[in-house]
């Protein structure tokens, strides 16, 4: 089935060999859902506002690869990938961006490790330009 194969380069990436940031590992909860995959790659791959009720999003699956790809961009300093701290409900995050904000990865900060908490598309330019703004007062500072 499709899913297998999405399911497998995920779990390369993040499972079977973790991504380092800046000297911390980068992995995933190891929370599973019922069909034993972990409820991150569930949220990565699919869409929808209630978790039970996600369903798998073509475009979503097609992008399985870029979280890790764009984090071992942002370790090679490439000048395609932004990063600011952000705030969310009392956690510290570490959101990754293209350089055009089309695609963002937002990592949990923790003392001893990062986690992967979501990945997805930038659809909305007005989404855009508010990521855009937080990178820009990020790096002000």
């Amino acid at each position: 089935m499709w899913i297998d194969a999405v399911y497998g380069r995920f779990r390369r990436d993040f499972i079977t060999s973790r991504p380092v940031l800046g000297g911390l590992n980068v992995g995933v909860s190891r929370a599973l859902d019922t069909d034993g995959r972990e409820r991150r790659f569930w949220h990565l791959a699919t869409e929808g506002v209630e978790e039970k009720t996600r369903v798998p999003h073509p475009r979503r699956c097609e992008r399985i690869a870029w979280p890790r790809a764009i984090i071992d961009a942002l370790v090679a300093a490439l000048p395609e990938v932004r990063s600011w701290p952000q705030r969310r409900s009392r956690q510290n995050m570490l959101v990754l961006g293209l350089d055009d904000f089309s695609y963002v990865v937002v990592l949990a900060a923790k003392p001893t490790h990062y986690l992967l908490i979501t990945a997805f598309c930038v659809v909305s330019e007005r989404r855009r330009a508010t990521y855009r703004r937080e990178w820009e007062r990020a790096a002000r500072t």
